[in-house]
């Protein structure tokens, strides 16, 4: 669709909060424990359940609750699925209407995502009906049923189209915190809603205020790859684990950033550089610094997981965040374009890749999302370029990179640059192999016009 201008998010945005529901305890509600709910209609089964929350008649259009299966803490058999059981649904929602009440939502909002932000329910003949995208469930969460509506409308949390360029703290972590809900991990992980709360929340206090290098450039990374993982072709390849191992990875990929680069370090011998041997400077520190919040009580997100899925998610997340540094691009880039166009579920290394090459994706993506985004988001690197070249020329470094910000004929054939040798080989090769991500790509080709129309302009 069309982008929205700026003023008409923050009004579709300020309509939507006005009409949200929130959370709050549901009378009449007998917990059994976290994997039932026994409601006065029978549980459908006790390992996948659906029941009606009595509530009075006057609200019982926000009233099915959704419990799938008991959260999972340790890897699922092979080969199950993440989806529900259509015949349970189709049994839970027929048991619904005959109690007289009208289900919202029969898929979770992360399911739902993938039909273009809008919440979809199977009718009684086995059809999809549409339901109103500004619906949520209700979810259980220790024992107490409560309803998760998102903070921003989905059509905009679903669209690369979504200009949240000018957002606050406040609002990039309600942001953040939506696309870790609507992903699925909150409930495929059983993920404490405070700890997660409070992991977002301690993360967005330790990003520094550079120009570019910042908490607003983390969160459009985080939603450039919740909108990928989104797609069925990225689904069919990872796994939740990956999931939840590449949005916490994209969320914490840049923590602490000075707004310096690693050459900048290596050069000046600082502390980053000299405790992490010049090698991968920033991105060891990122890695260091996310276990670090992690280890916290406060902010253990993962605590409750076994040991051993505790270390898978520990080794994907590492792989993902190193792999943001763009000394290794090339190589990168390399390995994507000799792999075959077809991944391996199964293989382990096949879905490591995939996890480097969409977190990598996701971060030199700016261009793939509408000209004026990328622009703003342009003009803050070479910001930060042009206060690193200060620094260098004072300390007596050689300048790493060179810009003047204040001449845009300059700073448009830096783009091109960027553009032709980094950003388009990589998002090229990504749409040959996932089709899904042409759209992008053609997006990526409109810009690099309108940075070529800039680049030649008259003085």
């Amino acid at each position: 669709g069309q982008p929205l201008q700026p003023q008409q998010q923050q009004q579709q945005t300020h309509q939507y909060q006005q009409r949200r529901w929130h959370s709050s305890p549901i009378p009449g509600v007998r917990l059994e424990d976290k994997a039932r709910i026994q409601c006065g209609l029978p549980v459908l089964d006790s390992s996948l359940a659906h029941s009606i929350l009595p509530l009075p008649r006057s609200e019982r259009i926000h009233t099915l609750a959704i419990t799938p299966r008991p959260p999972r803490t340790s890897p699922s058999p092979k080969g199950s699925s993440a989806l529900y059981n259509p015949q349970l649904l189709k049994a839970a929602l027929a048991g619904s209407r005959r109690a007289g009440v009208q289900p919202i939502c029969a898929i979770p909002p992360h399911h739902a995502a993938a039909h273009n932000g809008h919440v979809w329910w199977p009718g009684e003949d086995g059809s999809l009906a549409l339901e109103d995208p500004a619906c949520a469930a209700a979810m259980l969460w220790d024992g107490r049923p409560f309803k998760r509506p998102t903070n921003f409308p989905l059509d905009l949390l679903c669209s690369w189209h979504f200009d949240f360029t000018a957002f606050g703290t406040e609002d990039l972590v309600k942001l953040s915190e939506d696309l870790f809900v609507l992903s699925g991990v909150v409930e495929e992980f059983a993920l404490d809603p405070t700890r997660l709360h409070c992991f977002i929340t301690v993360v967005a206090q330790h990003y520094n205020d550079a120009p570019y290098h910042n908490l607003n450039h983390v969160v459009h990374v985080l939603h450039s790859t919740w909108l990928m993982l989104g797609t069925s072709c990225v689904q069919e390849v990872l796994t939740p684990e990956d999931n939840l191992a590449l949005l916490v990875a994209a969320l914490c990929h840049d923590l602490g950033h000075d707004g310096y680069s690693n050459s900048y370090h290596v050069n000046i011998q600082s502390e980053l550089a000299t405790t992490y041997n010049d090698i991968s400077v920033q991105e060891n520190y990122h890695c260091a610094t996310c276990f670090s919040i992690l280890r916290s009580k406060e902010c253990a997100i993962l605590e409750h997981l076994d040991a051993g899925l505790q270390r898978r998610l520990r080794k994907s997340i590492v792989g993902a965040i190193m792999s943001t540094d763009m000394a290794k691009h090339f190589e990168h880039c390399q390995a994507f374009n000799q792999h075959p166009p077809t991944y391996d579920k199964e293989s382990e290394a096949d879905r490591m890749l995939l996890i480097k090459v969409l977190l990598h994706a996701a971060d030199i993506g700016n261009a793939v999302r509408p000209f004026h985004v990328n622009q703003i988001m342009s003009r803050r690197v070479h910001k930060e370029f042009e206060a690193q070249a200060r620094d260098e020329a004072a300390a007596g470094l050689p300048i790493t990179f060179a810009v003047d910000s204040n001449n845009p004929r300059m700073c448009a054939q830096v783009e091109l640059n960027f553009l032709d040798y980094v950003v388009s080989p990589l998002w090229t090769r990504l749409a040959e192999v996932m089709p899904v991500f042409t759209e992008q790509l053609n997006q990526l080709k409109s810009n690099r016009r309108h940075y070529e129309e800039l680049a030649n302009l008259e003085p």
